[in-house]
């Protein structure tokens, strides 16, 4: 804390900041048709966090910067819970308003703030688009419907774990497509034919990823093959061999004494949060201490950045890429089980196209194609905005076939974003 006087910037957050905390009760409560108690209370106690946190702010306390913005997120998360849609949009347009002021560098000089990170400026692009459809289409935040557009995009949240580590290692995956149907199919055979309990069948999706993705990375790292060869050439054998093993044809579990089982791996709830949302975060959080916070992970930004001093200085390349593409391989597998289970059959067809959604999920997530940048929160917030983009053209009754067009462009624009990332 410092007796120094708030900058102007500082003092028009906190002006900002305090009109909105007077502003929570009104939105909490106004659009409410039941105003029961708990809600009062929620609204009051919201608004006093609020003041609270501003009055920290005020004193220069170095945690308020970052309270601030969770206050904002937290808000907008209940908003979204709640359905409310007036108190989304107002917390998320306050979040995009005050990151330009919070993230000035005479604030961030205040707070000691060295760095912005790639993820807060990707979240904004998601609160925003949320926004814009909740005003567009007030149906959006209702009946838990960001929890059901969660379980859509978890299976690629799933696998943009495995691609961030591929990307950042400055490789690619173009196979996962294919083992979500390979390792769905086999899963879903063993249920049918061999009646396999669902543990059984859960293995042998994840051991199937596995195998593919040793099978890439032994190529590729201990032949030196080139990922994108390798992969491409997995992607057809994959795909091939799924409709080989069901003589082209889908596979239901109707009648398998594993099917209830098997349904609620993606339809049940667990402490009211879909049970593929819960794997999707997981998988994240474990991928995220995995690149980040361990030695290997950190070698993995290494290789990307530069290979061949990684190579010098004694980090055992082939090795890791080895690790890094059979991870990606297993996760793939891990989302094959979900896929199927979404659907209750196996299809040889499953997967079509997502290895695109993956790579557009990663590289929007602010990864480089040239390897050594990109984190597991961010290319799971990259799989939010490809889900939601999804959502909201069909929600705007933007035909099928203009769907797959936009999906299109957005994978130009992430590519493009790319580009001008690394020419800055």
């Amino acid at each position: 804390m410092s007796a120094k006087p708030l900058s102007d910037a500082s003092k028009q957050v906190l002006a900002v900041w305090f009109l909105g905390c007077a502003a929570v009760p009104f939105g909490v409560l106004v659009p409410t048709a039941e105003r029961s108690a708990g809600l009062v209370a929620a609204a009051a106690a919201l608004a006093a966090l609020g003041v609270a946190v501003g009055v920290a702010y005020a004193w220069r306390w170095r945690p308020a910067w970052h309270l601030l913005q969770v206050c904002l997120l937290a808000a907008a998360g209940l908003a979204g819970y709640w359905g409310n849609r007036w108190l989304f949009v107002g917390a998320s347009a306050l979040m995009i308003y005050l990151y330009f002021l919070l993230y000035a560098p005479q604030v961030r000089e205040e707070f000691d703030i060295h760095t912005a990170p790639r993820e807060v400026g990707v979240l904004l692009v998601l609160l925003g688009m949320c926004a814009v459809l909740a005003i567009l289409r007030p149906g959006f935040l209702e009946g838990g419907n960001l929890l059901d557009l969660a379980r859509q995009f978890a299976t690629v949240g799933i696998m943009a774990v495995g691609m961030t580590m591929v990307i950042v290692l400055g490789g690619i995956d173009l196979s996962v497509g294919s083992i979500v149907a390979i390792s769905g199919c086999l899963a879903t055979l063993a249920l049918r034919h061999h009646d396999s309990s669902l543990a059984m069948a859960v293995g042998i999706s994840v051991a199937a990823g596995l195998v593919v993705g040793l099978f890439n990375g032994a190529l590729i790292s201990g032949f030196r093959m080139a990922p994108f060869v390798v992969t491409l050439g997995t992607m057809s054998m994959a795909r091939s061999l799924a409709i080989v093993v069901t003589g082209a044809k889908q596979v239901p579990v109707k009648g398998c004494s594993a099917e209830a089982g098997f349904h609620a791996l993606a339809w049940a709830d667990t402490l009211g949060v879909p049970n593929p949302v819960w794997l999707m975060t997981l998988m994240v959080l474990a991928g995220h201490v995995f690149l980040c916070y361990t030695r290997t992970g950190r070698h993995i930004y290494y290789i990307g950045a530069n290979e061949e001093a990684a190579r010098l200085s004694g980090i055992h390349v082939t090795a890791i890429k080895g690790v890094v593409y059979t991870l990606c391989g297993l996760l793939a597998g891990l989302a094959g089980i979900v896929q199927a289970s979404r659907i209750a059959t196996g299809q040889p067809s499953a997967g079509a196209g997502d290895e695109l959604r993956v790579i557009a999920a990663v590289i929007i997530g602010g990864a480089s194609f040239s390897g050594g940048v990109g984190t597991a929160l961010g290319s799971l917030l990259g799989a939010a905005i490809m889900g939601v983009l999804r959502q909201g053209l069909i929600l705007l009754g933007v035909e099928p076939n203009w769907q797959q067009f936009v999906e299109g462009a957005v994978i130009i624009g992430a590519v493009g974003l790319d580009l001008l990332r690394k020419r800055r």
